[in-house]
């Protein structure tokens, strides 16, 4: 699973080159492996008319992505991904730093059916974050300091997660890796964006701001290691049991790949 942004614009080329030819030269080569993909800010820089043509040619049949979110479950009913598409209003690179990204309505309103309706545990997905230590969320307001979440997003949440049912929430946008403490109401909350577009070893990703009301922390010891003058890219793993989920978060680095982190999610 992708959680979006196929650089730079979300051209039909770019989605061509940067994503569909390596998922099939990397992911296919061997055996047929199922794709899906999240809407981020840079799918819509050209008003997403390379993603949404990109959706037909990930799977075939009845597997196929028909829409910007989507669901998927295991076979035994106990755990649901719910992907949101976060990215249809953030399609102005001129107003990256102030984009307070929201779910329409009726979108919401089919993820809490899907919620309603299922008897197992769900794992939110999306592209933007709904808080961050790192990264500004929104305007920066005329007096006072800034909220660290998104306050779209957390309503957003709180009405999915009314009977506690929402184990995790994954998320991208930010090109790190941010294995949070729990927060707002989210107690898994996970940004595992550290397979983008490099990031320079000369941008402290891990400085929080310094104009937060309430600064999200991380859990110690997970932060990347750099490699070559860039931090390490990486991916997660989520490996779905009964009871639980096993995630583990990984990084490649000269050594070769190596687990940053691992947890059971419940």
């Amino acid at each position: 699973m992708h959680l979006g942004d196929i650089y730079y614009s979300g051209t039909g080329k770019e989605c061509e080159d940067n994503f569909l030819r390596p998922v099939t030269r990397e992911l296919r080569t061997k055996r047929p492996t199922l794709v899906y993909t999240l809407s981020g800010n840079h799918d819509m820089y050209c008003g997403g008319v390379g993603y949404y043509d990109l959706l037909p040619k990930l799977n075939e049949d009845s597997l196929r992505q028909r829409a910007s979110f989507f669901c998927l479950r295991s076979t035994d009913e106990r755990w649901q991904f719910l992907a949101m598409d976060t990215g249809l209003h953030d399609d102005n690179p001129r107003s990256i730093a102030d984009a307070l990204t929201h779910l329409e309505d009726d979108e919401l309103d089919w993820h809490c059916q899907r919620i309603e309706e299922f008897g197992g545990r769900t794992i939110l997905m999306s592209h933007h974050q709904p808080f961050s230590a790192f990264s500004a969320i929104g305007a920066k307001p005329a007096q006072g300091k800034r909220k660290a979440s998104n306050p779209h997003l957390m309503r957003a949440f709180e009405r999915m997660n009314r009977d506690g049912r929402v184990a995790a929430w994954f998320w991208g946008h930010e090109h790190s890796l941010g294995i949070y403490k729990p927060f707002s109401g989210i107690k898994v909350g996970r940004c595992i964006g550290h397979g983008a577009v490099p990031v320079s070893v000369l941008d402290d990703i891990y400085k929080p701001l310094d104009d937060l009301e309430q600064t999200p922390a991380i859990i110690e010891g997970t932060r990347l290691q750099t490699r070559g003058g860039v931090f390490a890219h990486g991916y997660a793993v989520i490996d779905v049991g009964v009871g639980s989920c096993r995630a583990r978060y990984l990084q490649v680095t000269d050594a070769g790949t190596e687990e940053v982190f691992s947890e059971e999610i419940s």
